[in-house]
């Protein structure tokens, strides 16, 4: 899955985060916080939920958790004083304010470059016998 936001791109199948079009290292656990928050951008994610989901099994400290929503939020450029993309639920949790979307990658040349995603998703809206049902069920999600 490839979620797409503010600028930046979250591949998950690759693990790889994209800001501005340039790779930004995260890790592994930052990752998978920032992918479990993005996977639910219309609720609020508490962090008991994280921490289960994210350490299962593992005895963690609670401290873990705004130490990678920190990481998170500096590696898409995000800030806790004024946030773009992860609020804080404060005694809940975190929510993603931001824009998500979300879809199977359809073609390796499109990325965050909204221009050209729009050009590709009207040929491809024009020329459905040649795209194809992947296509459709691509733009269909956007």
């Amino acid at each position: 899955m490839i979620h797409r936001f503010a600028g930046c791109e979250l591949d998950e199948e690759r693990r790889e985060l994209r800001r501005r079009g340039r790779a930004v290292k995260l890790e592994p656990k930052v990752f998978d916080v920032l992918a479990y928050l993005l996977r639910h951008p219309e609720r609020v994610v508490t962090k008991a939920e994280l921490l289960d989901v994210v350490w299962a099994g593992l005895a963690v400290s609670e401290s873990v958790l705004p130490k990678c929503v920190a990481a998170a939020r500096r590696a898409i450029g995000d800030t806790s004083t004024r946030p773009t993309v992860i609020r804080t639920v404060h005694g809940h949790g975190y929510r993603v304010i931001a824009e998500v979307h979300g879809g199977r990658a359809v073609d390796a040349a499109v990325s965050v470059d909204e221009p050209r995603l729009r050009r590709w998703t009207a040929t491809c809206a024009t020329n459905s016998a040649a795209c194809g049902s992947g296509c459709s069920a691509w733009s269909s999600s956007r």
